[in-house]
């Protein structure tokens, strides 16, 4: 009787477990056109920065992105700020899931590379990509974002 009762349970979890269905972590796709940076720009800095790995290049200012509806809401916000003409574009930082912070910087004096450089060196930040030459991407804690600011603040003078 015991072992009926065993694995009627184990039988009856089973079914349980495998019956819930988590929305959160299905695959959906969203679809992006830009108007002034490339689709191979923005899949630098999506890759590089979003950590996106589905991403579908369909022609030069439109791509496919597959992810969870998370991926896609930050994807959404990063394409928001790549987007952007220098003048229009959100400098705020955006918190990511992860505890992480994303943030864009428009360089007026600095040369991106040095930019890069320079945060790589001194902050060991990895997660920077550049647009335009004129647009620096990066993420990492909040601390580290913040000290790259100023980094980047003093590169500016």
């Amino acid at each position: 009787m015991r072992h009926k009762l065993a694995v009627a349970f184990v039988i009856a979890s089973t079914a349980c477990t495998v019956g819930i269905g988590y929305p959160a972590d299905e695959t959906q796709a969203a679809t992006f056109t830009l108007n002034n940076v490339t689709s191979r720009d923005a899949a630098t800095v999506l890759r590089s920065i979003v950590g996106v790995k589905t991403l579908k290049l369909v022609d030069e200012s439109t791509f496919t992105v597959h992810g969870t509806q998370e991926q896609l809401d930050q994807t959404t916000a990063v394409v928001k700020m790549l987007d952007a003409t220098d003048d229009t574009m959100d400098t705020a930082p955006l918190s990511a899931s992860d505890g992480t912070v994303i943030a864009a910087v428009v360089l007026n004096r600095a040369s991106s590379r040095e930019v890069i450089a320079t945060l790589r060196g001194e902050l060991r930040i990895a997660r920077v990509a550049i647009v335009d030459d004129k647009r620096v991407f990066l993420r990492d804690t909040d601390s580290q974002v913040q000290a790259a600011l100023k980094v980047i603040e003093r590169l500016e003078h």
